[in-house]
């Protein structure tokens, strides 16, 4: 409590903190949603082993791990709202782009729609605990950071659970375009509520 009514104090700090809340759970969600149906996307093109499905996860992971490590170099270019933008931004394109193979039946775009997901995913979820923190007060800095990651695990549990339930009831491209509502929300997050802090200075 002596967390929130402090953080509150401040329009830039408390902008900050809710973007960091509302990007972490959308980023959480679209991964945790996409990321269950991963297997059944490529068993769509024809992957169907363990292996197969390993070795794509594996190349999609080293795509990510790219990302992960070029949104930090890139950030004092384009601020920690580009970062959000490019993130969110390039998540919805990707979903977009699945959910309309999947309505036309054109599968074998999924797998390079799914590489350009994940690194957009990973742009997205850079920042989404570092903004939180990084504009909290010393003194609540490990709280600030505890707080974003409860809206992270809160998504991948809601997703995880209800999902699957969701899938079976609309099907695969319905709920493809479902998820797509998780980065739109981010986006406009980013564009509308992140004000830039890439350098911010308390005093």
């Amino acid at each position: 409590t002596a967390f929130l009514a402090d953080i509150s104090k401040d329009p830039i700090r408390w902008r900050a903190t809710l973007y960091g809340w509302i990007s972490g759970f959308c980023q959480s969600s679209e991964f945790q949603t996409f990321g269950f149906y991963l297997p059944v996307l490529f068993l769509m093109v024809g992957v169907s082993s363990i292996l197969g499905n390993d070795l794509i996860l594996m190349a999609l992971y080293t795509l990510a791990a790219i990302a992960g490590w070029v949104a930090p170099m890139i950030t004092p270019k384009v601020g920690q709202r580009g970062i959000g933008m490019l993130g969110f931004g390039t998540v919805l394109v990707s979903l977009l782009v699945c959910a309309g193979a999947l309505y036309t039946g054109h599968p074998i775009i999924l797998p390079f729609a799914a590489a350009f997901l994940m690194c957009g995913q990973y742009c997205a979820a850079s920042n989404c605990m570092t903004i939180p923190t990084m504009v909290a007060k010393p003194e609540y800095r490990g709280t600030a950071s505890g707080f974003s990651y409860m809206f992270v695990k809160a998504a991948a549990f809601l997703s995880i659970f209800l999902f699957p339930s969701v899938f079976t009831a609309i099907g695969q491209a319905n709920s493809t375009l479902l998820v797509a509502i998780f980065p739109l929300v981010g986006l406009l997050a980013a564009i509308f509520l992140l004000p830039e802090v890439y350098g911010f200075e308390h005093d």
